[in-house]
């Protein structure tokens, strides 16, 4: 069971949008949070006042309005934080970077009231701050992928780097579905934790992990050992070692494609799910 006191953590909740229990988990995820001394900052698509009466429904956090008026629970619109994602990006790369650092800047700052108007309302600081952004479906285009993945990366270095702060991204499984290698893999390792279900699940993903799951998709369309012989082969013929290929995943798909010819698109399509399992594991 994920532990509520170990935050200094980015961590990743697939929904599905036949589950009924996404939005149950998540308060009680806030309820236990705020019961532990921690303040919570739940972003999700519409107005707060929306957000709060759907809490209420629900009736799992305690004193909900008593929470928001004391700056525990704050409550927010998704459009809010992302708003220039949707509307001004483009797909260079340098922009991605700008626009990346940029949604940082905001979250900080989101970060930083929120720690400030519960020291001013409170007579002892909070122990730590916890932020859901749940569903982030606004970044669904191939364009905007690119900004978000950079963001999820910093989002990590900002969380471990700050000891008190905890981030969970939701995501809709179907997103995740239509997922390339190229941002499954950045997507893997933007997150330290799996958290999905009823429960919350601790796991930890690390390169070595990718690379296995990546060969056991390669073997289940070529054969038995068929992947670790693919690796060789890019490193002794293409001088592509395992480290660039997590770094750059979209090599893979150039070289899978190459090396293994008319069977290229069903062995691109396995190593995907393997990855997607990987995430789904536990649902």
């Amino acid at each position: 069971m994920h532990s509520f006191e170990s935050l200094g953590d980015h961590s990743i909740c697939i929904f599905d949008n036949r589950a009924k229990n996404h939005f149950g988990a998540i308060c009680r995820k806030i309820n236990d949070s705020i019961s532990a001394g921690h303040a919570v900052i739940y972003i999700a698509k519409g107005e707060p006042l929306k957000i709060l009466a759907r809490m209420k429904r629900h009736g799992i956090i305690e004193g909900v309005e008593d929470n928001i008026q004391i700056g525990a629970l704050n409550l927010m619109n998704i459009a809010t934080i992302f708003p220039e994602a949707t509307e001004t990006m483009s797909g260079e790369a340098t922009d991605a970077e700008v626009a990346a650092a940029h949604l940082l800047q905001k979250w900080k700052n989101v970060i930083y009231k929120t720690k400030q108007q519960g020291d001013n309302r409170r007579r002892k600081k909070y122990k730590g701050i916890l932020i859901v952004a749940d569903d982030i479906s606004i970044f669904a285009t191939t364009k905007n992928f690119g900004i978000l993945l950079l963001f999820e990366q910093k989002i990590r270095q900002n969380a471990r780097e700050k000891n008190w702060l905890e981030v969970i991204c939701c995501y809709n499984k179907k997103i995740i579905d239509e997922m390339p290698i190229r941002h499954l893999v950045p997507l893997l390792k933007s997150h330290s934790h799996n958290l999905l279900g009823r429960d919350w699940i601790e796991r930890r993903i690390d390169d070595y992990r990718i690379l296995s799951i990546m060969e056991k998709g390669i073997d289940d369309i070529v054969g038995k050992n068929s992947g670790r012989l693919f690796f060789h082969t890019l490193r002794l013929v293409y001088g592509i070692d395992e480290d660039k290929i997590i770094q750059q995943p979209e090599l893979l798909e150039e070289k899978l494609q190459k090396l293994f010819g008319k069977s290229g698109n069903a062995v691109l399509q396995s190593v995907g799910n393997r990855l997607r399992n990987e995430i789904y594991e536990g649902c």
